[in-house]
């Protein structure tokens, strides 16, 4: 398949605030220019997917749920973002000063990043609701391996 999401987006972001952003950030998203990326199906396979974001700096990283906003700027390398609080001061590094930006590289988060995102994720209903469904998987799998068990001991 020709178009799949998009695998990474390296820049310098500087964090526009919430409350000057129309559409601000919701706990859990991150939302960069549709400029960083030039075409609309890699556009839209990514928007709403799970990202690792890592600062290049501080060492930092958070997981989001990139989405692409055309009202923000972007300037070759060089973009605006607007993200959570929580997760702006993780990438910094809890710097007082921030006003050159940061360097940043968004990556495709992966099926083992899944367990990491629920312990960690900013809004603490949705961090709820991960953890009840991890520990409602592992409860459906013990009677799963229980009866795996019996019916491998029934055939020796």
């Amino acid at each position: 398949m020709p178009t799949q999401q998009v695998e990474s987006i390296r820049g310098r972001f500087e964090r526009l605030p919430t409350r000057e952003h129309a559409a601000g950030a919701t706990a859990g998203s991150i939302a960069i220019s549709h400029r960083w990326v030039a075409e609309k199906k890699g556009r839209r396979r990514s928007t709403g997917r799970w990202y690792r974001i890592s600062a290049e700096e501080s060492g930092g990283s958070i997981f989001r749920v990139l989405t692409f906003d055309p009202t923000l700027s972007y300037g070759g390398a060089r973009g605006d973002l607007v993200i959570d609080w929580s997760g702006w001061l993780v990438l910094t590094d809890y710097a007082e000063d921030t006003g050159a930006g940061i360097a940043l590289e968004f990556r495709r988060a992966r099926w083992w990043h899944y367990p990491r995102i629920a312990v960690t994720h900013p809004d603490p209903v949705s961090r709820v609701a991960l953890r009840v469904s991890a520990v409602a998987f592992v409860l459906g799998v013990i009677p799963f391996l229980v009866s795996l068990v019996g019916w491998l001991a029934d055939l020796g």
